[in-house]
Formats: C-alpha cells, structure tokens, sequence
C-alpha cells in the first residue's frame, strides 16, 4: 500500500502548495493590504496572523495527539475548518471588496488567523499520520517526493496567480485567488482523508 499512500502524501502536498502560494506574504498578500489599505504595518500584521497563529496550539496539540486511539477524524475536521476560512476570505472579497474595506480587512484577518490557528493542530495531526503509516524508509522516501511535487506547485501557481490578476481587475482577482486556491487545496484535502482508510482497522486511526 506504500504506493498509493505514496501518492496521496505527493498530491496532498501539491495541492496545498499551489494554494499557500497564493496568499505569499512576500508577494501577493501586500497587494490584497494595500488594495484595501494604504498602512505599511498592516501587511506585517497579516503576515503574522498567516504564520503566527499555527506556532501558539502547536505545544497544546502535540501533547494531547499522543494520547487520541484516532487521528484522522480530527485532521479531517482541521481540512474542514481550513478549507472554509481560506474559501470566505474570497468570498468576502467578493462579495464586499470595495464596498466596505474596513469590514474586508477585518474578515480576512479573522480569516487568516482561523487558517493558521487550525495549522497548528493540522501539522501535529499530519506528524502523527505519517509516522503510523509510513516506515522509517518509506517515510523520508515519501517525503522527500512530497517536496519536490510541492516546489513545482509552487511554480505554477506563480504563472496561474499572475494570469488571474493580469486578466481581472482588483479586487475581483484577489477574491478569484482565493476562492480557486481554496477548491485545489479542498481537493488535497479530500485525497489525504482517503489515505487511511484501508488501514483503520488495524492501527486505530
């Protein structure tokens, strides 16, 4: 079976990859801020709502981890939380954009922070997944395959991301970003929920 969960660790990756890359806190993220508000602090600000978040539960999710018979429902439950944050950021860009930049601002900070908080308890839950299925072998192999597949997403979605704010104006193409990156990374999501579903019974997850 390491072939298909093999695959489903690639794709998983691949998908997540094409949607982080999205919202690059070096790149895209200071256009969606500046679009919607002239701060400077505001983009570090976002950045860290992105990447912060995660780093707080990390401790709080490793220490309880250890002690759940079945991980995957609650990595499916993270996938669910994740998936709908990243999909009503654009959404809210959609739908109120211009209208009232304030209230944007303020869905797509609690927007990225919700992302990145259920992170937190995402990498721990993934950690904990791969060491039950993979061997000491079979894991470093896995992985490794995982992150050259996660670089390529990485420049595709650069020319997809560029396409998109070339052929929409603002913020309509920020709103078409997230929204596409939340469906490829929803379908990453849905793969890797499958990948243990042959071994459930035998290792409790």
């Amino acid at each position: 079976m390491y072939k298909e969960n093999n695959l489903k660790n690639i794709a998983h990756g691949f998908f997540l990859a094409i949607a982080m890359a999205i919202a690059e806190p070096s790149t895209i993220l200071p256009l969606i801020i500046h679009h919607f508000s002239e701060s400077v602090v505001l983009v570090g600000v976002f950045a860290s709502l992105l990447r912060g978040g995660a780093i707080v539960v990390q401790l709080f999710a490793a220490f309880y981890a250890q002690t759940y018979k079945r991980v995957m429902p609650y990595m499916r439950f993270v996938f669910l939380v994740r998936f709908v944050s990243w999909f009503l950021i654009g959404l809210a860009i959609f739908l109120i954009g211009d209208k009232n930049p304030t209230l944007t601002l303020w869905i797509f900070a609690i927007g990225l922070f919700i992302f990145s908080f259920s992170a937190g308890f995402g990498s721990i839950y993934f950690s904990e997944i791969i060491a039950k299925i993979f061997d000491k072998k079979e894991r470093g192999k896995s992985m490794a395959n995982r992150q050259f597949f996660a670089a390529v997403a990485s420049i595709v979605s650069g020319g997809v991301a560029g396409l998109v704010l070339e052929k929409f104006e603002a913020p309509y193409s920020y709103a078409y970003l997230f929204m596409i990156s939340a469906v490829l990374m929803g379908i990453g999501f849905v793969i890797f929920s499958t990948i243990l579903l042959l071994f459930s019974i035998s290792i409790l997850i």
